[in-house]
């Protein structure tokens, strides 16, 4: 095996799916935190991810593709645990 192909990224980021960005985000924030109730806002940046706000909490959606697996995963990241925890802005 190749020296670049051992060092290549098993996972890869990319834009959350197509589609209207309040029902997008909905699907993969309750998806992921069930807890999410409601949506009130969402905004689709310029890198094709969501920002969205539900009960108060920001997320960050987008999704990632396991190479390893050959699939694409949707993923909610709750950015204000995030910030709040860990200092990290999303």
């Amino acid at each position: 095996m190749s020296a670049a192909i051992a060092a290549a990224p098993k996972i890869s980021f990319g834009a959350a799916p197509e589609g209207n960005a309040p029902e997008v985000a909905s699907r993969i924030i309750k998806e992921n935190f069930a807890a999410c109730k409601k949506v009130t806002s969402a905004k689709r940046l310029s890198d094709g991810s969501i920002l969205a706000k539900c009960n108060g909490s920001d997320f960050r959606v987008f999704t990632a593709f396991k190479r390893d697996e050959g699939r694409t995963v949707e993923i909610a990241m709750n950015c204000t645990f995030l910030k709040k925890r860990l200092d990290i802005d999303c």
